[in-house]
This record gives structure tokens, C-alpha cells and sequence, in this order.
């Protein structure tokens, strides 16, 4: 039997920007959810629902994160294949970036009432083409001689 614990104060769920869809435009906290969504996007949409049925739940949505070794830019030059647009957008942030900003987010939530109960976190530098992210993948040594998306 697990102890019984109070009720949260509060409680943040780390989410991702996905529950948007692929939008064209600038997206923002403020920007409805994907009124079709994926089975991915339809559970977190119920996700974050859950939580902010709490008085005090709150959404960190972040964007698409990313390492040098670790993000989507692996998987379309390994396979050669993008799902979406190639010309389409993409917003990013780094891993350590998107600690700090997460970290950042709960600092203010403690210390301000958090009067935003979703946040987007990205690097704030817009969006990146699928394409752009390759062609620099593909300069990397790491990625030498791997192919480049079609």
C-alpha cells in the first residue's frame, strides 16, 4: 500500500510544444490547440487538461529539444527521410537551455502567484527550416558522409 499524501500545492507538468500541430505562422502560448489532433497530441492535450483542472496546475510547453547528437535533425539525416514540409519551420531549444528556463518557470511560479498557467519555452531565435537543420547537421564530423534529407 503506498502512504497517503496531501493534495499539491501546486503541480507543473513539462509538456511540448507538439499539442500545436504543424501551424503556419508564429505560435504562442495564447495559440489554439491542434483542432485535429494526432493520437500524440490528443494525449497530451488530455494530459495537460488533467493538470490544469487543478487550481493550481501549470503547463511548461517546450519546443523541440535538441543536442548535437540528440534531437530530430538524428533521425531525418540517418534515414534520409523528414516527416513534414522541409521548408517548414521549426522552433527549437537546447537541453541546458530548457533546464534553466524550466527551472526558471517554478522560480517565478513560487514567487509570483504564476498568473500564466501555460508556458511556451523555446530559444526564442524563431523558427529553423527541417532543411536548414540538416545541411548544418551534415558539416558536423560526427555526421560525415551520412546522407542529407531529400
Amino acid at each position: 500500500l503506498l502512504p497517503k499524501f496531501p493534495p499539491p500545492s501546486t503541480i507543473t507538468l513539462i509538456s511540448s510544444a507538439g499539442v500545436y500541430g504543424n501551424l503556419s505562422g508564429p505560435v504562442t502560448s495564447l495559440t489554439p490547440l491542434s483542432s485535429t489532433p494526432t493520437p500524440r497530441q490528443s494525449n497530451l492535450q488530455s494530459g495537460e487538461s488533467a493538470i490544469l483542472s487543478h487550481p493550481n496546475g501549470y503547463i511548461i510547453r517546450l519546443a523541440g529539444l535538441w543536442t548535437p547528437a540528440r534531437g530530430p535533425h538524428r533521425y531525418w539525416v540517418e534515414n534520409g527521410v523528414v516527416k513534414g514540409d522541409p521548408s517548414g519551420g521549426v522552433n527549437l531549444i537546447h537541453y541546458s537551455d530548457a533546464a534553466k528556463a524550466v527551472i526558471k518557470c517554478l522560480s517565478n511560479l513560487r514567487t509570483y502567484g504564476g498568473e500564466e498557467r501555460v508556458v511556451l519555452v523555446s530559444d526564442g531565435k524563431g523558427t529553423v527550416s527541417r532543411r536548414n537543420i540538416c545541411e548544418v547537421t551534415v558539416k558536423s564530423r560526427k555526421w560525415e558522409g551520412k546522407r542529407v534529407m531529400p
